[in-house]
Parts: structure tokens; C-alpha cells; sequence
């Protein structure tokens, strides 16, 4: 999904760009592992310490969308390593402001910044106790300033809203290359 939303927003707001000049592959790839690797990790360890909490038809529904992927049982169980391989994302991150960059790629943020915020911030919101930055005063230090984009300007939208709206709009035309 976040590879598709990138291309509109580029498209939509081609300024600021998301991949300031020279950045679109690294990030792109950045983006791809972030949304594979680093959030899958950051989900195992947010519902593995909220399992118990988590209603058990959200638990079959992810179980079931994920094709088994989103195992809360598992996820409880493989808590330790989870959180080991949690951190050693979260440290290679940390490296990547050893320079005294801003952002991950340099000094504005690009797509690998945003991609990389969404699975910290669930940590981070989530299960606050574990205080996974605490020690990466660098990525801490990133957190905060992707923290300030914020979440833009949300409206309340109920079901029967959202559907009629979705019935009455025409597609865009389907681009391929």
C-alpha cells in the first residue's frame, strides 16, 4: 500500500518531494525493507506485550488477513527475540544519523524517513514502557522532529459516508510502466 500512496502523493504533491534529488532508489528500498522487515518486527513486539488485551475477533481477523503472518500466540511466545531483533533495526537506524544527519538520507526527509517513523511510532505509542529509544538518543532526536509532520488534518467519517462517497467517484486511469 505505502508504495502505491507514495506514487499519488508524488504525483498529487510533487512539492516538497519525497525523494529529494538523488534519493529515489535508496529510499525506495529503504521504504520496501521498513515495510517488510522493520514494521512486521515492530507488530510482533506491540501485540505480543498487548496480546492479552487485543478482543479475539480483531485476533482471527489478522490471523486471518495476514494468511497467518499476524499470530498473536506466536508473537507472545517469541517475545525476546522479537525484541532483540527489534533493537538491532532500531540500532542500525541510530547509525544512520552518526554523521549528525537530520533525516535518514541526509537533511530533509524522504520516503525511508516516513516509512521508518510508522512501525517506531507504533512501539513507541503503543507500549511506552519498554523505552526502545532510551538509548539512541540520535533516533530519539529524528523521532521528534518526524514527530512534528504530524498526522495532517483528520475529519470524522462515518461507514455509510465513506461508502457513498467511494460509489459516487470515478477511478483514475490505470497507469502501467
Amino acid at each position: 500500500d505505502t508504495a502505491c500512496i507514495v506514487r499519488e502523493l508524488e504525483e498529487r504533491y510533487p512539492s516538497p518531494t519525497l525523494f529529494p534529488q538523488g534519493t529515489h532508489g535508496v529510499a525506495t528500498m529503504l521504504g520496501a525493507w521498513a515495510d517488510r522487515t522493520l514494521f512486521f518486527d515492530a507488530v510482533g513486539v506491540v501485540f505480543g506485550t498487548l496480546g492479552n488485551m487485543v478482543p479475539n475477533d480483531l485476533r482471527e481477523d489478522r490471523l486471518k488477513f495476514s494468511a497467518g503472518l499476524i499470530d498473536l500466540d506466536r508473537y507472545q511466545r517469541e517475545q525476546p527475540q522479537l525484541r532483540s531483533q527489534l533493537r538491532a533495526h532500531l540500532f542500525w537506524i541510530e547509525r544512520a544519523f552518526d554523521d549528525g544527519r537530520p533525516f535518514v538520507l541526509g537533511t530533509a526527509p524522504t520516503w525511508a524517513d516516513f516509512c521508518f517513523y510508522s512501525p517506531v511510532w507504533m512501539v513507541e505509542r503503543r507500549v511506552p514502557e519498554l523505552a526502545l529509544l532510551a538509548d539512541m538518543p540520535r533516533t530519539r532526536a529524528w523521532f521528534d522532529r518526524m514527530t512534528v509532520f504530524g498526522h495532517g488534518r483528520p475529519m470524522e467519517l462515518d461507514a455509510k459516508e465513506a461508502l457513498r462517497i467511494a460509489y459516487g467517484a470515478q477511478p483514475d486511469e490505470v497507469k502501467l510502466g
